[in-house]
């Protein structure tokens, strides 16, 4: 429960995420590289969280997207998260408490948030991505003499980069009565790598 006027913070709830408390090594990005980490893959449940919120008219306080895309969300609809480093934050702007409820179902996270609706009014809110330019990945190749020319071996998928922008529209009746833009965001491309054998015996 969240009184108004009151912030969330996801990296004060989830806490440190060690081998301790059940996290296990999941892929995670650090200087746009894909590195296995103690905690990854929490941050689909922050970007589900950021969504269900936003769709409650709820701003962030802080909401940071990631360094490169993600396969479980669409550009600029994002909010990734760091212990120590990165937070996701909003707060309860309305009159009256809100309820956030989230759980697990079949592998599918499910998250609602419950208020007065009354203070929603007949409005429904929607975010959605608007891609404004996409950076194509290279592909960068690796020489290696163990392996016998004409072989290769892909060693990471490539993966294009984005400039895209985030907008929440509103809709009143089911019509469309207002888009506002809530960020521009900016995702490195990865390169994709093949090793490639130069052994010619």
């Amino acid at each position: 429960v969240l009184m108004p006027g009151e912030t969330f913070s996801y990296n004060e709830l989830i806490g440190e995420t060690t081998p301790e408390k059940g996290y296990a090594l999941a892929n995670t990005y650090a200087d746009n590289k894909i590195v296995p980490d103690y905690g990854g893959g929490i941050c689909q449940v922050s970007t589900a969280l950021y969504r269900a919120v936003m769709r409650a008219n709820i701003r962030s306080v802080e909401r940071t997207n990631h360094s490169m895309m993600v396969s479980y969300s669409e550009p600029s609809l994002d909010a990734t998260v760091a212990n120590g480093y990165i937070d996701y934050k909003f707060k309860n702007t309305y009159d009256s408490p809100i309820y956030i409820e989230a759980y697990v179902l079949s592998d599918n996270v499910t998250i609602n948030i419950y208020g007065n609706l009354n203070e929603k009014g007949n409005r429904t809110y929607e975010l959605v991505s608007e891609i404004h330019d996409t950076y194509k990945f290279d592909t960068e190749y690796e020489e290696d003499n163990t392996m016998k020319v004409g072989e290769e071996v892909v060693i990471r998928n490539g993966m294009n980069g984005h400039e895209s922008s985030s907008y929440l529209v509103t809709y009143e009746n089911g019509i469309e009565v207002n888009r506002e833009k809530i960020s521009t965001d900016y995702y490195a491309k990865s390169n994709k790598v093949i090793k490639r054998g130069t052994n010619n015996e």
